[in-house]
């Protein structure tokens, strides 16, 4: 192989592990505000029902 493919190679295998760990990154921020939303609703029922039993 010349020089010039072996770059190449090199370059586009870079690229590649670019976009592995940029999809990487979306999926653990789309898992992380899934928890987060889901602590909130929880927060907000543990809340009503608190609300509810001390009749307030």
């Amino acid at each position: 192989m010349s020089q010039k493919q072996i770059k190449n190679d090199d370059c586009s295998r870079r690229k590649e592990e670019a976009e592995v760990k940029l999809i990487q990154a979306k999926i653990a921020e789309s898992r992380s505000k899934r928890i987060r939303n889901y602590c909130g609703a929880v927060g907000i029922l543990v809340v009503a029902g608190i609300r509810l039993y001390l009749g307030v």
